[in-house]
């Protein structure tokens, strides 16, 4: 605003330089700075209301000002103008019909909102379910496979192997051993096997990524003896604490007690190298099962699976937090993000805090599949992403292990392949690309001014759902560049927004990994200073006359009525109307058209009210051109038209 100030006195000085007395010069600097605050900016809004109170009314008028309401969240003025507008045209563009349909919405009238918002999907081809569009699973899942290179593991027998707790050096496992003809250990009824033990294999000095040769395991030791099931380990850093799953039989007390349930212990390692002082977790309960014990990065948290009442189906993951005395705190389900009404299990959490778990209630290949999902610093999860094929298949897939601060790891499947041994066997895999975030897109483009092409600085560009919610908004840099994150295969509103330009929006679908929106805002409050053309601040592209005539027009009254309503706003401002033709027909006749157009329309504006002595008018025929269309230059129409024009230059 200063330097704005100071730039129109010092024109205005130069003007009054030759008066004969500095005293004059003084009264004529006050005077013209009153008149500088006085009108400061103007406001085409404002500009808009006038010209329709006035009796004044056409499409772009009631656009301009029913988008203004609408972005101001004046949502009941933008309806009435909407309405208006439709009266006029009922072919608009579908953004017009969106935007009505929201102000209805807003104001609550939802029946008429939905009327109209079905006009706009129909026009633009989109469901109004969620605002979004349907995913193709199987694309996205394609997206993310090809990822790991993997390999079944030698230590597998003709039954069940599973499971990997890294445990200094070792990889720590549950083994039924081979089929019951081989099997020397007491049998599960219902499997036909024998009965799972935990047994552990060297792998620090084996080859990382073939795992030849690793023999068959070793039985780990210590008070872990059950009658039934042993598995699912998983230890602290410092390697003296294990947590694991044990198989219980309960007696047939009364019929809330399941017979077999499974529950976590807790042991700790003795210095002769066995795991004693076993003990049953808290959690624990005869009427339920607690299984498969995975521990966040700092061991603070034990993430666990449980059937136990209030959860989301079959089995949800869980968690509960570990104070330092090994106290166990109040169990919370990971909620319905994670777990749905069927199978999810196998929790593990990376160094990274990324949880991996196995599930046959998310979209999958087949069978339990194993997920991904970023937990967040403030305990929100990121997008739930499948890891894709050779890992998961269409067979059971679970038990995902990742080797901490490597890209190496394990996991386990039933598939049947000519490599697979037993009934579930363990591979070995090496992750070759990260996982990519195939539910996430990058909104990126440049905010500029419409007139001047000059990038808009700290502009706002804002996401919005289909409530009209923000969902994100980014300031664009001094290159008027912005990008954002938003979630992909979904419908969003794009809208720019910036204090002196009119609001833009765009409608975008996200269905690729990328995409580019930009926006030419055009200024709404512009300050009015000497050589400031009116025509360009209140959008007047051209006064429209008969061929031949220099006749206001019905439709050019409309277009005059915007500089009416200005020069009735600010008393003091006085303009000089400059009428252009193109090149087309003799120069001179030109000339003499040119002029007569200005001053019929210096004419109009003094029936209007408007004093004369505010208002210059001069036709300037084809001598000022904006482009190369000059006599004998070819060019089209559109070209030609750029140079009819009407300009309102500010001169005081």
């Amino acid at each position: 605003m200063k330097k704005q100030l100071q730039y129109s006195l010092t024109l205005i000085f130069l003007i009054v330089f030759s008066s004969n007395t500095v005293l004059g010069q003084d009264r004529k600097l006050r005077k013209a700075e009153n008149r500088y605050n006085q009108y400061d900016f103007v406001d085409a809004s404002k500009i808009y209301e006038k010209v329709v109170a006035s009796g004044y009314v056409s499409e772009e008028i009631l656009q301009k000002l029913g988008n203004t309401y609408y972005f101001n969240a004046k949502y009941k003025e933008a309806k009435e103008k909407y309405e208006s507008l439709m009266e006029l045209n009922d072919e608009l563009e579908p953004i017009y019909y969106l935007r009505y349909a929201q102000s209805l919405r807003a104001i609550g009238e939802n029946k008429e909102a939905e009327k109209w918002f079905d006009r706009y999907a129909k026009i633009v081809n989109i469901s109004e379910e969620d605002f979004s569009t349907s995913i193709d699973y199987n694309q996205l899942i394609e997206e993310n496979s090809d990822r790991y290179k993997i390999k079944n593991l030698s230590i597998n027998t003709t039954g069940i192997d599973y499971g990997g707790g890294i445990h200094q050096g070792n990889l720590v496992y549950a083994s039924t051993g081979d089929s019951i003809k081989k099997s020397r250990l007491k049998t599960d009824s219902w499997s036909g096997l024998g009965y799972m033990r935990l047994k552990g294999v060297n792998i620090e000095e084996a080859d990382s990524t073939s795992f030849d040769n690793l023999g068959n395991g070793y039985k780990v030791k210590g008070d872990l003896n059950s009658k039934l099931h042993v598995s699912s380990a998983c230890f602290t850093k410092d390697g003296k604490t294990m947590y694991f799953t044990q198989n219980i039989l309960l007696p047939e007390k009364n019929a809330t007690q399941a017979p077999h349930v499974l529950k976590i212990y807790r042991a700790r390692l003795s210095e002769k190298g066995k795991w004693e002082n076993v003990e049953g977790l808290s959690i624990n309960s005869n009427s339920y099962s607690n299984a498969h014990p995975a521990l966040s990065p700092n061991e603070d948290q034990l993430y666990f699976v449980s059937n136990r009442p209030g959860g989301e189906g079959e089995t949800d993951i869980y968690v509960v937090a570990i104070d330092k005395e090994g106290n166990l705190g109040e169990v919370k389900n990971l909620g319905d993000k994670i777990n749905t009404p069927a199978r999810e299990t196998f929790p593990f959490v990376s160094q990274a805090n990324e949880l991996y778990f196995s599930s046959d209630g998310h979209l999958g290949l087949g069978g339990l599949d194993i997920f991904y999902v970023k937990i967040n610093d403030d305990n929100t999860y990121g997008h739930l992403l499948n890891v894709g094929t050779p890992v998961n298949s269409k067979f059971d897939d679970f038990a995902y292990t990742v080797r901490e601060n490597t890209n190496k790891g394990f996991f386990s499947s039933n598939r049947k392949t000519d490599e697979a041994k037993g009934y579930d066997d363990i591979y070995t895999f090496v992750e070759t690309k990260q996982i990519k975030d195939v539910l996430s897109t990058t909104i990126c483009g440049q905010v500029i001014d419409i007139q001047t092409k000059e990038p808009i600085h700290n502009a706002s560009v804002s996401l919005l759902n289909r409530d009209n919610e923000v969902q994100n908004t980014v300031k664009t840099d001094s290159l008027g560049n912005y990008c954002m994150e938003a979630e992909r295969f979904k419908h969003y509103l794009v809208r720019a927004t910036e204090e002196t330009y009119d609001a833009d929006e765009q409608m975008l679908e996200t269905k690729e990994e990328k995409h580019e929106v930009n926006f030419e805002l055009r200024r709404n409050k512009v300050p009015l200073e000497p050589g400031q053309d009116l025509a360009k601040v209140l959008n007047i592209p051209i006064i429209y006359f008969d061929f031949d005539k220099s006749n206001i027009r019905p439709d050019a009254a409309i277009e005059l009525e915007k500089v009416v309503a200005v020069l009735q706003e600010y008393p003091f401002l006085k303009i000089d109307i400059r009428s252009h033709t193109d090149s087309r027909g003799r120069d001179a006749y030109n000339m003499a058209l040119s002029e007569r157009r200005a001053q019929s329309t210096l004419n109009y504006m003094v029936k209007r009210g408007i004093d004369k002595e505010r208002l210059t008018a001069k036709g300037y025929g084809e001598t000022r051109l904006v482009n190369n269309c000059a006599n004998g230059v070819p060019c089209s129409k559109e070209e030609h038209q750029l140079n009819r024009r009407s300009e309102f230059i500010v001169i005081e």
